[in-house]
């Protein structure tokens, strides 16, 4: 029998008609098996639901393995925080922006007139599975950036999000972007709106402004167009072939993503380090006879990070809002004594205990899973796994 093991709180945003949305998860689990459900809709309608089942974890048999629980909970609860730092949505409506990126939602909020490119989407490579990725392959690093389809109609340059929304602040951009039109009016170029120079949080809410001010403009300036693909029926080798001649004259806000042969396993995990070390988020895989298929998560098209784990002392703790309240949140520190805050796995009794007791666990060193370090040096994504209580 399933029962209910964790309730995250809800999230919200508003459309563009000012109607309010609403995103729930919540993790059940049977015996072995876990279960994420996701509803989603408008507040107060009728809601769509979404379950992905758990029946194993991973990195079995190594020290960092996971439970089919385990995996669910890291996967769910990490998924809440992109829609939270990667959407914009808030835990409470009043702070809701309208809502761009809502990947989840209803599509058809586009201006009249304007047509919508859903872009072709990532499978998640995973080592322990059969992949169907073919050697040799195309291997490309994954950007810490936002999505973005840019396309020509009516006459002027769309910025488009991954799920329809219009970016309207990239003016520096178009510049740069107009002799490639002028190349090819029809073309669909596929991208990240990216800097190496602004944290991923400062640059969302940059690019998702509907006014910006004189000195936002100037940040601006340090976001370029960083494209990998065209939506276009072809492989993905014909398609390269033809970006790298739309792109074979340097332009300032257009850089064209790198693109590498991997000819192997070895050589892909080679790819993937080097890529790491620079920088970048992971790896992007592709397949070379691969086509490109809209509004679809392709198995032609596989992305592979990896996500750290390490200690940090506990210095605090406060409970959360609304469905968590009374239910802990840590403080912890890094080595610099920057603070931040970490959501830990558990049920709400557990949590509620843990709240309860929090005194008694100041000091002691807590497990926590995360995606990288930000420039703070802070864990990006943190979710706390467990509390040290020996030595």
């Amino acid at each position: 029998m399933r029962r209910k093991i964790l309730d995250l709180i809800p999230l919200y945003s508003v459309e563009k008609n000012g109607k309010k949305r609403i995103w729930l998860a919540r993790i059940e689990s049977d015996l072995d098996v876990a279960y994420a459900i996701i509803e989603f809709g408008q507040d107060g309608g009728k809601m769509q639901t979404t379950v992905r089942e758990y029946t194993k974890g991973k990195n079995i048999g190594k020290r960092n393995a996971t439970t089919p629980l385990e995996q669910c909970t890291q996967e769910t609860q990490r998924k809440w925080l992109d829609k939270k730092e990667k959407e914009g949505y808030k835990e409470y409506i009043e702070d809701a922006p309208e809502v761009l990126d809502d990947k989840d939602e209803s599509k058809d909020d586009k201006d009249a007139g304007d047509k919508t490119i859903y872009p072709m989407l990532a499978q998640t490579y995973d080592p322990s599975k059969k992949s169907k990725i073919v050697y040799p392959c195309f291997v490309q690093p994954k950007l810490d950036g936002l999505r973005c389809i840019v396309y020509k109609t009516d006459n002027r340059i769309v910025f488009q999000s991954r799920t329809g929304g219009h970016f309207e602040t990239m003016d520096h951009i178009v510049t740069s972007l107009e002799p490639i039109f002028k190349k090819d009016p029809s073309v669909i170029l596929d991208g990240e709106l990216y800097s190496t120079d602004i944290p991923f949080e400062e640059l969302a809410g940059l690019i998702k402004k509907k006014k910006i001010s004189a000195d936002d403009k100037e940040r601006l300036k340090y976001v370029s167009y960083h494209i990998y693909d065209l939506a276009m029926e072809l492989d993905f080798a014909e398609r390269h072939n033809i970006l790298s001649k739309l792109l074979n004259t340097p332009y300032r806000y257009l850089k064209l993503v790198p693109t590498h042969v991997a000819n192997s396993v070895e050589n892909f995990r080679e790819r993937f380090s080097e890529f790491v070390a620079a920088g970048m988020e992971g790896v992007i895989l592709r397949n070379m006879v691969g086509h490109y298929r809209c509004n679809y998560r392709s198995s032609d098209l596989q992305k592979y990070k990896e996500f750290f784990e390490d200690e940090f002392p506990v210095v605090g703790f406060k409970d959360g809002d609304g469905r968590d309240k009374g239910a802990v949140i840590w403080q912890c520190e890094n080595s610099d004594k920057t603070a931040f805050w970490v959501r830990p796995r558990g049920t709400m009794e557990q949590r509620q205990e843990w709240f309860r007791q929090g005194e008694s666990y100041i000091g002691k060193m807590l497990t926590v899973i995360y995606q990288e370090l930000s420039e703070a040096k802070v864990p990006r994504f943190p979710v706390g796994k467990s509390i040290r209580e020996g030595f």
